[in-house]
């Protein structure tokens, strides 16, 4: 339980963070740089890992992204057609519902333990390979096609995951809880960042 009031927390301090950054920053796309192939954008900026973000997009798409120059990307996706869309400030419940926010974070996977939210926990119940830690399946797990662990859990009318993709990236994303399936969601989320993420 404290694990989960902790993760609560971080969550919506991470939330509030990125839209205070948001409202009080001009220039959202000044590490961008053009690239010959119309289907990449890159965003370069002081990062952790000394390495740009590279995205198989088309400028279209790619004008979305949010890049403040530090080592998170934030992009809102729409469901199930997979483009990359202007994220809205304010959502009504069709938008909430067709939309998923993603915020891309490198990591370096050494130093980031994926499993340590659970270490010394026994699973409430599982079911279809989904562990559940709190009566009544509000804070799951179940391990990916890739391998990966992927934990969600239900924040008022959404449903909060994050998983560790490619061994370089930390990736949290939101969706609407009318989609209860989140072996699917994440399949759906799994597909976008291997169709849009270079290697």
């Amino acid at each position: 339980m404290v694990h989960l009031k902790w993760l609560l927390v971080m969550f919506f301090f991470l939330l509030s963070t990125h839209f205070c950054v948001s409202l009080f920053t001009e220039n959202r796309s000044e590490g961008r740089v053009a690239s010959s192939d119309q289907f990449i954008c890159k965003f370069e900026g002081e990062t952790e890992s000394g390495h740009p973000f590279k995205f198989n997009l088309p400028e279209s798409e790619c004008r979305w992204v949010e890049y403040y120059g530090s080592n998170v990307i934030m992009i809102q996706v729409e469901y199930p057609s997979m483009e990359i869309v202007r994220t809205k400030r304010r959502v009504n419940a069709k938008l909430k519902d067709s939309s998923i926010a993603f915020w891309i974070t490198q990591v370096s996977v050494d130093d980031y333990q994926e499993n340590s939210t659970i270490a010394g926990l026994v699973p409430f119940s599982v079911i279809g390979g989904v562990e559940s830690y709190v009566e009544g399946g509000g804070f799951q797990r179940f391990i990916a096609r890739d391998g990966r662990s992927v934990f969600a859990h239900g924040v008022l009318d959404v449903i909060s995951a994050r998983r560790i993709f490619d061994g370089r990236f930390l990736v949290q994303y939101k969706y609407s809880k009318r989609y209860t399936d989140i072996k699917l969601m994440d399949e759906f989320v799994l597909a976008l960042l291997e169709k849009i993420i270079t290697r």
